[in-house]
């Protein structure tokens, strides 16, 4: 762990272990944040921080409101009220894309790997600023085509060796486990070049 990190990590021993206290750096602050549907009060979070540099779980039983607390945060949802902020910015009402261009993704609880690709095609997906995204470069394929092919090749190999899938990177993601899918998912996650995924069961800093 960085050193930057590890200072922040050891910091939080020093915090009381309470719902709701202040953390010294959190990455991400929520206040107020309310979901109903009809009667039925699915979110109701008065305030909650992540610490930076940390994993940090959420845990309830079915029902609880832990999968619509992350639609919220990540834009799949909107809240009837609330705020929340990432890295100091405001997020509320922000479209999904965006939350994740800022560096905040998600996963699903039903994986979402493509069957027919093989892993490494499928952490490509995951990479930022491609060029064949963009309609005038996917007309031209000579514009995108190479970079596709050498586009932060070590960052991918780096992340499935640490999910343990570089053994994996030529088979077909369909022919992976379910929870072979599920890492390879994270570490797609993983390619937006930033610091933070969750996913409805985890947050990683």
């Amino acid at each position: 762990m960085p050193d930057d990190l590890k200072h922040l990590v050891d910091a939080l021993q020093t915090v009381p272990q309470e719902a709701g206290v202040p953390k010294p750096d959190p990455i991400l602050v929520a206040d107020g944040v309310r979901r109903h549907f009809g009667g039925l009060t699915a979110v109701d979070v008065d305030h909650v921080e992540i610490q930076r540099g940390t994993i940090t779980a959420l845990i309830g039983p079915n029902g609880a409101g832990k999968t619509t607390f992350f639609n919220l945060l990540t834009g799949f949802d909107k809240p009837n009220e609330g705020q929340w902020t990432f890295e100091g910015r405001q997020l509320a009402g922000v479209r999904p894309h965006k939350v994740a261009q800022y560096g905040m993704v998600r996963t699903f609880q039903l994986t979402k790997a493509l069957s027919r690709l093989t892993v490494m095609e499928n952490m490509r997906l995951g990479a930022q600023d491609q060029r064949g995204e963009k309609l005038f470069a996917l007309i031209f394929p000579f514009l995108w085509r190479e970079a596709r092919r050498t586009r932060s090749p070590s960052r991918r190999c780096e992340l499935l060796a640490s999910f343990n899938l570089d053994q994996k990177r030529d088979d077909m993601a369909g022919s992976l486990s379910g929870g072979q899918r599920k890492l390879l998912e994270m570490a797609r996650a993983l390619m937006v070049g930033r610091r933070w995924s969750c996913s409805t069961s985890r947050w990683r800093a």
